[in-house]
C-alpha cells in the first residue's frame, strides 16, 4: 500500500474532486498510477431511511474505527473472486487511529480508501459521467449544515425531488448500457439474514438477467450497490450483458463467495494434491472469518455510539474515556485473532455486547470494574471447539 503521507499529499494537490453523499473522492496520481482516494464522510446504514453524514468541510466521519478495515477486506475478497468486475482497492487507512494503533480520536480525520481508476475509453467514461452528473450536482445543492456538522438535506419547491432524479439517472444508465444494471428493485434487505430470501433473490436475478455478468456476481453472494450509479463501463454490452467494473458492492452471502474463491484459487494451479486443495479451503475460511470478525466489532461499536437516533448510548458519544476504552477492547479482539487465530463465536459477541454497554453507561468507579470484566472475558476466551482440539492432541 502507498504511504499515508504520499496519499495525503496527493489529495491536497488533487485537481479533480467529486462530492458524493458518502464520500469526497479525489483523483490522484502516485508513482505514475491513477487512483481515487475517497475520504468517507458518511455511509448508508442498512435498513435505515436516513443515514448520518457530515458536510464537506467538516473533519468528521460517522463510521467506526474498524469500518475502513472491514471495507478494505470485503473488497479484497470480492476483487479476488471477480478481478475484472470488482474494482481493485489496494489500500485503506483511518487517520483517526494513532500510528501505533493504540488510540482513536473520533473528532479529527476521515477514513480513506484507495481504489484504482478503471481503465476505459474516453467516450464511454464521458457518456457515463454525463448521465450521472445531475446526481452529483444535487448532493451539494441540497445540503446545509446541521447539528454537530451533520448534513441536513433541504429541497425547495423549485428543485427536482431526489427520488425522481435517481429514477431518471437509473433509467438513463440502463437504456444506454444495459437493462441488467437494474437489479436494485429486486433487492430485499433480508438477503443478509435469510437463506430463503437469498435463494429467491438469486433465482429472480438469474431469471430476469440470465447468463449475465451481474447474475454471476449475485450467484456468488455479491450485491452491487446501486449498480447504475456505481459502475464504470469498459466496453459495449455483449451476450453476457453489461461489460464494466462495479466500484461499490457488498457480500451478502459469504458461503457462496467461498465456493467462488476456492474455484478461483484452485484454477490458478494446474495440478493440486488433495492436501493442497484442503489448505486452500482453510486459508479462505480464515479470510472469510476475518471478514465476519470485523463485521461484528464494527456493529458493536455502532450500537454503542451510533444508534437509530444517531447519538448512540446517552453520554457515551461525547465521553473520550468511553471511546478510548471501547476502541482498545474491540481492537484487542482483532489482535488476538490476527496473532493467535482465536475464533470468537456468536455466544462470545452476545455477552461482549452486554459488557461493553456496561462500560459505556456507568460512572467512573463502576466503569473500571466493567472494563476489568471485559478484559478478562476477551483475554481468557477460548472457543469450545479449539479446547476440544487441544485436548485431543
Amino acid at each position: 500500500m502507498k504511504s499515508r503521507e504520499s496519499i495525503e499529499h496527493a489529495i491536497f494537490h488533487a485537481e479533480e474532486k467529486r462530492l458524493g453523499e458518502e464520500s469526497v473522492a479525489h483523483r490522484i496520481t502516485i508513482d505514475d498510477h491513477e487512483y481515487y482516494a475517497k475520504q468517507w464522510r458518511g455511509k448508508h446504514q442498512r435498513g435505515y431511511q436516513e443515514s448520518p453524514y457530515y458536510v464537506e468541510d467538516s473533519d468528521r466521519s460517522p463510521v467506526s474505527p474498524f469500518w475502513v478495515k472491514l471495507k478494505f477486506w470485503e473488497h479484497h475478497l470480492m476483487h479476488e473472486a471477480f478481478p475484472d468486475q470488482i474494482v481493485a482497492m489496494p489500500g485503506a487507512y483511518d487517520p483517526r487511529i494513532s500510528n501505533d494503533g493504540k488510540t482513536f480520536d473520533f473528532e479529527h480525520g476521515r477514513p480513506v480508501s484507495l481504489t484504482k481508476v478503471v481503465e476505459t475509453t474516453k467516450v464511454l467514461q464521458d457518456e457515463r459521467d454525463r448521465i450521472i452528473k445531475p446526481l452529483y450536482d444535487s448532493v451539494q445543492r441540497h445540503e446545509r449544515r446541521g447539528k454537530r456538522d451533520l448534513v441536513k438535506q433541504v429541497f425547495s419547491f423549485e428543485s427536482v425531488p431526489v427520488h425522481y432524479l435517481v429514477h431518471e439517472v437509473d433509467e438513463g444508465m440502463r437504456k444506454r448500457f444495459g437493462e441488467d444494471l437494474g437489479i436494485r428493485p429486486y433487492v430485499n434487505l433480508a438477503i443478509y439474514d435469510s437463506e430463503v430470501v437469498r435463494q429467491r433473490f438469486i433465482r429472480t436475478i438469474e431469471s430476469k438477467f440470465p447468463n449475465t455478468r451481474m447474475a454471476e456476481l449475485v450467484k456468488a453472494g455479491i450485491l452491487p450497490t446501486h449498480a447504475e450509479a456505481n459502475w464504470i463501463p469498459t466496453g459495449e454490452a455483449d451476450e453476457r450483458g453489461v461489460k464494466g467494473v462495479v466500484i461499490e458492492a457488498s457480500i451478502f452471502d459469504p458461503e457462496r463467495l467461498r465456493q467462488k474463491l476456492i474455484e478461483a484459487r484452485r484454477g490458478k494451479k494446474k495440478q493440486l494434491k488433495e492436501e493442497d486443495q484442503e489448505r486452500i479451503a482453510q486459508y479462505i475460511d480464515q479470510e472469510l472469518y476475518r471478514f465476519y470478525l470485523l463485521q461484528q466489532i464494527d456493529a458493536i461499536y455502532n450500537q454503542i455510539f451510533f444508534s437509530e437516533e444517531k447519538e448512540g448510548i446517552e453520554g457515551a458519544n461525547t465521553n473520550p474515556v468511553v471511546r478510548k476504552e471501547v476502541f482498545r477492547l474491540l481492537e484487542r479482539i482483532r489482535q488476538r485473532y490476527d496473532k493467535e487465530k482465536i475464533f470468537f463465536d456468536d455466544d462470545f459477541f452476545s455477552h461482549l455486547r452486554v459488557l461493553l454497554i456496561w462500560v459505556a453507561t456507568n460512572q467512573e468507579q463502576q466503569r473500571k470494574e466493567a472494563v476489568e470484566r471485559t478484559d478478562e472475558w476477551i483475554n481468557n476466551w477460548k472457543p469450545q471447539q479449539q479446547e476440544q482440539g487441544q485436548a485431543a492432541k
